[in-house]
């Protein structure tokens, strides 16, 4: 197997892990439809389609950097057009490209399924296959980006697309949001269309976004549910003594102190801290 890989584990339970998954983000998106329920041959035709999709999806080189996230768009406008579904796009800088899409409803507060399409680097020398093969072996799809979050993203299209195709009133505008640049700081993604495009965000309510997590126990498929995330805090320390030269070091410096100053960091870890989503 692999030194180091993302996978998604499909074999045996692939059924059963693409309805779950189907139903936990058509039940969280808060009571979508007054009355929705997707048939067993509508599922069983998106875990087919699902599959070849993240493959496909996976072998789209969009490591970043540089990201090149316009072929993440380019791959999702192709599905949308298929399926008739209109579409916006906007790149926020030369080749980082970001789409989303709109199934519109009533006046309930709207529900954004967020995605980003940028993976991070993959060293082929700690590998076994090519990072983006999107290879099935042993039950497994095999490629980077799998987990964070190019998996996650097909799901999302699968339930937006179940909606689409289902034809039933939504109580609520959906909106499908693909965007760039997640792992390397935001800015030509969510960061962007939020000063840029903020039409998009007007009148939401909710928004489903990577976390959580899902493992399997036997037969058994269990989820968790992500409610925060830890949050950093940047420091800029500064530090003044007496200069030297780098030929004859001084025992103090300014250097030094740093160096003193990040280790009692190190050494000293704040508490946990459970902020009231968590707590309660």
């Amino acid at each position: 197997m692999l030194k180091r890989t993302n996978t998604i584990f499909l074999s045996n339970f692939l059924s059963n892990f693409l309805s779950t998954v189907f139903s936990l983000l058509l039940a969280a998106a808060v009571l979508l439809l007054p009355v929705f329920s997707a048939s067993a041959q509508d599922i069983e035709s998106l875990e087919d389609e699902a599959v070849a999709w993240l493959q496909e999806f996976i072998r789209i080189d969009t490591i970043n950097p540089p990201g090149n996230e316009y072929r993440a768009v380019d791959f999702y406008a192709k599905i949308f057009e298929a399926e008739g579904i209109e579409y916006e796009t906007a790149e926020s800088a030369p080749g980082r490209g970001n789409i989303w899409a709109r199934l519109e409803g009533g006046d309930a507060p709207g529900l954004i399924m967020l995605q980003h399409t940028d993976v991070v680097p993959a060293d082929e020398e700690f590998w076994t296959i090519p990072p983006l093969s999107g290879d099935i072996r042993d039950g497994y799809i095999l490629g980077r980006g799998t987990r964070d979050m190019k998996g996650l993203g097909i799901t999302q299209l699968a339930s937006f697309l179940s909606l689409h195709r289902s034809g039933r009133p939504l109580n609520r505008d959906v909106i499908f949001l693909a965007t760039a640049d997640e792992e390397a700081g935001g800015y030509f993604g969510v960061g962007w269309l939020i000063e840029n495009r903020p039409d998009i965000f007007e009148d939401v309510g909710f928004l489903l976004n990577e976390g959580g997590g899902g493992s399997r126990n036997g037969d058994e498929i269990v989820f968790s549910t992500e409610v925060t995330q830890k949050v950093p805090v940047w420091l800029r320390l500064n530090a003044v003594d007496t200069p030297g030269h780098g030929s004859s070091p001084r025992p103090n410096s300014s250097v030094t102190r740093i160096v003193r100053a990040l280790s009692t960091i190190l050494e000293n870890p704040l508490p946990p801290r459970a902020i009231p989503p968590v707590a309660t």
